[in-house]
């Protein structure tokens, strides 16, 4: 999955150092972010419509774009169970 940093950096921002990161997966767009202003210090992500703004475990940048990865996947995986099982 090839991710893009998006981050959108102040103009006295020095550092410069990328906090933000998108991936479109099909009609999917899948983003990690550290330093949400409700999870200081934590990385989270979103994929709409599938969910909204979930903490990760991950400390550093590849392994929240891992878990959000497998996030998306599990919850493709199992509504796709979920459409085969109730299928008359």
């Amino acid at each position: 999955m090839k991710w893009k940093d998006c981050t959108s950096y102040s103009r006295g921002d020095e550092k410069r150092t990328p906090n933000t990161f998108e991936a479109k997966v099909g009609p999917l767009l899948i983003v990690v972010t550290n330093g949400h202003i409700y999870y200081p210090g934590k990385w989270i992500t979103h994929c709409l419509p599938i969910y909204e703004m979930k903490p990760l475990k991950a400390v550093t940048c590849e392994d929240a774009q891992k878990e959000a990865e497998a996030m998306a996947r599990d919850w493709i995986a199992n509504a796709g169970a979920a459409f085969s099982s109730n299928a008359n």
